[in-house]
């Protein structure tokens, strides 16, 4: 069965414009401006959906140079299971507990919580 399609009228700023024919001429995957914005449109709508799990972060060159020779010395098998593994190291039980008991630590240097005595109770108070 074939598609029926619809019209729609699209404005768009010259830069916008040069920046999508600029990128139209290098890839191989899209071979019309429509082709590219009906594939533009969906992602942008998959993206929007997503659900809060889901984020998407931006990675200096230098990090990703890191991630990508990992990965070609077989350390990991893509980028986002670089970041991953990174990110669960990063927040490991032992990791979380260390920084929470740097966050009170600065809590009660910088004032913002007291350290209070009850006896044999030692508990933090917020002023």
């Amino acid at each position: 069965m074939k598609e029926i399609n619809e019209r729609v009228t699209l404005r768009l700023e010259k830069d916008n414009l040069d920046r999508m024919d600029s990128f139209l001429q290098r890839s191989k995957e899209f071979s019309n401006r429509s082709q590219f914005l009906r594939v533009a449109v969906e992602a942008f709508i998959d993206h929007t959906e997503k659900t809060q799990e889901e984020i998407s972060v931006k990675i200096p060159a230098k990090y990703l140079g890191y991630i990508d020779a990992l990965i070609r010395d077989g350390y990991f098998l893509s980028r986002e299971y670089a970041v991953l593994r990174c990110v669960e190291e990063s927040l490991s039980p032992e990791n979380v507990m260390r920084l929470d008991k740097h966050n009170k630590t600065m809590g009660v240097a910088s004032g913002k919580e007291a350290s209070v005595d009850f006896g044999d109770k030692r508990e933090l108070l917020e002023r």
